[in-house]
């Protein structure tokens, strides 16, 4: 059986070779073609059918599937967030620094939490950049992973995002300067390689109201622009038992947007690499499989001879994404990796692949998806329960099938130094010197290719503990480069 979007590959290809022939009447049949991959713009991520036909279009196709009534570039440029002020400098094509890789990668992820920068000019900044880097290069670690849109802000002059709240207390005022091109060139100037790091999907986690964001935020502007057609393109949603508004993962504009986002950055900065982290779909238990996106997944089906099961079509949104992603910062020469969180399975019945939607074996196994994967696994040695143990899920992951062009990081948890409460109070964090070491020196053992630590703030801290471990850290380090 032949579903509608392999016909409409087959159907575009004969047009192809007729092209010569009848020439308007190819793009007239194209054009129609077209709308048959609107229908069926989710690709099933199981199949390997499936794969060769979401292979079959270009990245500017698959950005293509929009509405041409509710444009997301026509709105964004009629709005105020496409002011001369809000435009990062473009004058010339950044020029690539090259820092030296090293044999086993070492990072440090930098939330919007650890920055404390709110408030501060341009030279208070700097200082605190300067500060923290320095202490990181003394680490001999040789890469940042900077939080640079966390709640669909910047940190960054952005024609498609307003300024973030983080750095003045309001999102979309301007703090007269610009963050990410200072934190690039204070990491370049030390040898470090700079990782943008994206949450995709996340517009905010502490309402649910739309006319609270800045007045350029897209979400706020869809919401109040008199067309319907894009009221959906956000969804107000609790999530863990908080309000939160999430751009809408079933829609090709919300992925177009994300794309475009990700190509503003790497066009105007001088990145490293692009990251994205464990937020996908938004987990709330089982709520979410009736709700979130139900209007969406009864269009696709009524208009779709032989519809996917929810989960397919939902792993389907966020595979073209993640491809489209790809597919723009392969093209420039960036690195570009996820982190998902821990858990991991080989029956899909883990909740990145049940919950979150995240079909972290496809990404692994097959090109086209990712440059590396980074798993949080942000557990002891001693949890009390052996299948969350460290070196349980260590081995797991690494039994993994992944593709030669993929790598591997083990991100580790130095957040729980000298927490009680950790690994259900297993204590070993409050009592051991040397974990992230020893972990270290595992995931190296085991074949993968660096470790990334989370937090900056657990790195510097002067309890006793921290400073033990930090030190017992750089040895290894030291020692495997």
């Amino acid at each position: 059986m032949i579903n509608k979007l392999s016909f409409s590959i087959k159907f575009k290809y004969v047009f192809r070779c007729i092209l010569s022939f009848c020439i308007i009447f190819s793009v007239l049949a194209f054009s129609a073609c077209g709308k048959n991959v609107i229908n069926n713009s989710a690709i099933s991520s199981n199949s390997s059918e499936s794969m060769l036909i979401v292979e079959d279009f270009t990245s500017d196709e698959i950005s293509s599937i929009t509405d041409s009534n509710s444009s997301v570039s026509s709105m964004l440029s009629s709005s105020k967030i496409s002011s001369s002020s809000a435009k990062p400098d473009s004058s010339s094509t950044p020029q690539k620094v090259v820092v030296e890789d090293q044999k086993f990668l070492s990072g440090i992820w930098i939330s919007f939490y650890d920055y404390k920068i709110k408030g501060k000019n341009k030279a208070e900044f700097i200082a605190r950049i300067n500060e923290m880097f320095d202490n990181i290069k003394a680490m001999s670690i040789n890469n940042v992973f900077c939080h640079v849109r966390a709640h669909a802000d910047a940190y960054y002059p952005s024609e498609l995002f307003p300024f973030s709240a983080d750095l003045t207390g309001t999102q979309g005022v301007d703090p007269g300067y610009d963050p990410m091109a200072i934190m690039i060139e204070a990491a370049h100037a030390r040898g470090l390689k700079f990782h943008a790091w994206i949450n995709p999907y996340r517009i905010s986690t502490v309402t649910s109201d739309v006319n609270t964001l800045a007045e350029n935020n897209i979400a706020r502007i869809w919401a109040n622009d008199g067309d319907s057609s894009n009221d959906r393109y956000y969804v107000p949603w609790k999530a863990n038992g908080k309000d939160g508004l999430y751009f809408n993962p079933a829609s090709p504009q919300v992925q177009k947007l994300i794309i475009d986002g990700v190509k503003e950055i790497i066009n105007n900065y001088n990145v490293d690499g692009i990251h994205l982290d464990d937020y996908f779909y938004p987990t709330n238990g089982s709520a979410i499989h009736a709700e979130f996106d139900s209007p969406e997944y009864l269009n696709y089906s009524s208009k779709t001879i032989y519809p996917m099961p929810l989960g397919d079509w939902r792993r389907a949104n966020v595979n073209l994404l993640v491809q489209g992603i790809y597919r723009a910062t392969s093209a420039k020469g960036i690195t570009f990796g996820i982190s998902p969180s821990m858990h991991i399975s080989t029956d899909h019945s883990d909740t990145n692949y049940t919950q979150q939607y995240a079909d972290i074996p496809l990404w692994m196994s097959t090109r086209g998806y990712i440059d590396y994967i980074a798993p949080q696994l942000y557990i002891g040695y001693d949890y009390p329960v052996d299948k969350f143990k460290f070196n349980y899920l260590l081995d797991l992951w690494t039994s993994i099938e992944r593709d030669s062009s993929v790598k591997m990081y083990i991100g580790l948890a130095g957040y729980k130094i000298g927490d009680a409460t950790a690994d259900k109070k297993s204590m070993e964090w409050c009592t051991n010197t040397d974990i992230i070491s020893r972990q270290t020196k595992d995931s190296y053992s085991k074949g993968t290719d660096g470790v990334i630590l989370y937090s900056y703030a657990s790195m510097v801290s002067k309890n006793e503990l921290n400073t033990a471990q930090m030190s017992a850290l750089k040895d290894t380090l030291i020692s495997i480069n």
